[in-house]
């Protein structure tokens, strides 16, 4: 195994190797595997911080794992302490914490079965609903921090991991404080200005080094903003994004992103969160949360489940009883008197028959006609019209009146002593 390894593709690489990985140009960092710190054996890296902080999996046990942070530079014991106190679901629980040298310290954490959130921004753009149900979560967890007298101070996608794909875990609450953006300059030169320091940094702190509950709110803002649009609201030149961050106007997200099909509210919930001042911005995490509520609800809203065996609504289709009218004019209504007039004279033929052929032949002979098995003429209708006649005079009827008949038309006779009513089946 080398000595270095790359963060990004995870090579590992000699001695003699460069500070960047020539595959992809990332900064190496020292590989620690199968080293121990402070009783915990590190066995691969997770990821490295934008300040070169690095994460690693460790284990203090068969069936412990756990975070290792490498921290570099100068540390607040008491603020990791403070943070060790901290019990809310959406906050990564410390474990321990203990310096190893005047420059090197480690933190322990509990183990956190998911990814940074800055590994998911490179993914691409966030839909809206999941970027509001993470908004949400982080919004509790601050208020449960601001109840504490603490505040994050650094609230950014480094600092933030997805758990099980959808849930936020805060890390590094309370523990990090960012001197004022001149100071940061004046020691280090304009290299030393990062943009995950002042990417999503309320205005004050970078004037002023201040860490306050308005200015995560403003953080918290200008992370979703770079999660439904894919981008950091100033761009992504750290020192360009420090000036507008001070002085430039908020974007609209609407006409920044005129072709997005954006929650009603969200704009306006945007711009009080990214306000300059901060008493423009919301009283409180739980205001906040309070005034996302209503956007999350509109964006969660679905159309009635469809009918089971379907994969969408059936549509609604119209069932037309009769043939549609030329509009103006009354409906023709001629092939239905003839039609009906028809279907009598075919019962009553019908019907005549049955009755002559249960007729016992005694009575047959005594009234005059042929016994059974006898071909005898057929007897004499009524004056009406043969059913045959029927069809060929509504045939005859001129087109200008006659109404188009159905396709077929189903005529049922009941045995009883009267004809039924004609059963004209739908149309088909």
């Amino acid at each position: 195994m080398g000595a270095w390894i790359c963060p990004t593709c995870r090579l590992h690489y000699g001695e003699e190797a460069r500070q960047r990985c020539p595959a992809d140009g990332a900064t190496l960092v020292l590989n620690l595997s199968g080293a121990s710190v402070q009783g915990h054996l590190l066995t691969h890296l997770l990821h490295v911080k934008p300040d070169g902080t690095t994460v690693w999996e460790a284990h203090a046990g068969p069936d412990e794992r756990v975070a290792l942070e490498l921290l570099r530079g100068p540390q607040n014991a008491e603020a990791w302490a403070w943070a060790k106190g901290l019990d809310h679901p959406n906050i990564a629980s410390v474990k321990g914490f203990a310096p190893i040298d005047e420059d090197l310290a480690c933190a322990v954490m509990a183990w956190i079965d998911g990814e940074p959130l800055s590994e998911r921004l490179a993914q691409g753009v966030m839909p809206v609903p999941t970027a509001l149900h993470l908004a949400d979560q982080i919004l509790d967890a601050l208020s449960y921090v601001h109840q504490q007298d603490g505040v994050h101070g650094d609230l950014q996608p480094a600092t933030i991991f997805i758990e099980k794909g959808t849930d936020a875990k805060l890390i590094n609450v309370g523990v990090h404080r960012w001197p004022p953006l001149a100071q940061v300059l004046g020691e280090g030169g304009a290299k030393a200005l990062q943009l995950s320091m002042v990417a999503y940094a309320a205005p004050e702190r970078l004037a002023q080094g201040a860490a306050d509950p308005a200015g995560d709110l403003y953080s918290l803002s200008a992370l979703l903003w770079h999660l439904i649009t894919g981008a950091p609201i100033f761009g992504s030149d750290p020192h360009a994004c420090a000036r507008a961050h001070l002085t430039a106007p908020r974007p609209a997200l609407s006409a920044t992103f005129p072709d997005r099909d954006w929650p009603e509210g969200l704009e306006a919930f945007l711009a009080r969160g990214l306000a300059q001042r901060p008493e423009g911005r919301f009283a409180s995490a739980e205001a906040m949360r309070t005034a996302l509520r209503p956007i999350r609800e509109a964006t969660q809203r679905v159309p009635e489940a469809a009918p089971e065996g379907t994969d969408r609504p059936l549509p609604v289709v119209p069932m037309m009883v009769e043939p549609p009218v030329s509009s103006g004019q009354p409906p023709n209504r001629t092939w239905l008197w003839i039609a009906g007039v028809g279907v009598l004279l075919i019962g009553g033929v019908l019907i005549g028959n049955k009755l002559r052929n249960d007729t016992p032949d005694s009575a047959r002979l005594a009234a005059g006609a042929a016994p059974s098995g006898v071909v005898s003429q057929p007897v004499s209708q009524s004056k009406s019209q043969p059913a045959s006649d029927v069809v060929e005079n509504v045939r005859a009827i001129p087109l200008s009146t006659q109404r188009r008949a159905p396709e077929s038309v189903a005529i049922r006779v009941a045995p009883e002593s009267r004809a039924a009513p004609p059963n004209i089946a739908d149309r088909k």
